[in-house]
């Protein structure tokens, strides 16, 4: 079983340092509403005290945001889909036309 290490500092009332063999990460704010940043990014802590309920959102940052979403290039429609499309579409609209007359 591998070894953990953590340690958290109070520096002032919903202000700790957070120590651990990874690294430092700084948490801002009270039980059930706070913000962690650290080396793996901004995290946004919420949940209710004592529950066990809780959610933790990432914001920003972290190894994961400096790499660039891979590029999806948008689909061209076929020759003539466009014209199928919109005699599709004039049908429709004929036909509750014709319903409402």
């Amino acid at each position: 079983m591998a070894m953990k290490f953590r340690k958290r500092i109070k520096i002032a009332p919903g202000v700790n340092i957070n120590l651990s063999k990874s690294g430092i990460s700084t948490t801002v704010g009270p039980r059930g509403a706070s913000a962690n940043v650290g080396k793996k990014g901004a995290y946004l802590n919420t949940g209710i005290p004592g529950t066990g309920i809780y959610d933790r959102t990432k914001l920003a940052g972290g190894k994961a945001d400096k790499k660039a979403p891979p590029q999806v290039e948008a689909r061209q429609p076929k020759k003539g889909e466009n014209f199928f499309m919109f005699i599709g579409v004039l049908a429709i609209v004929g036909f509750v036309f014709w319903l409402l007359m």
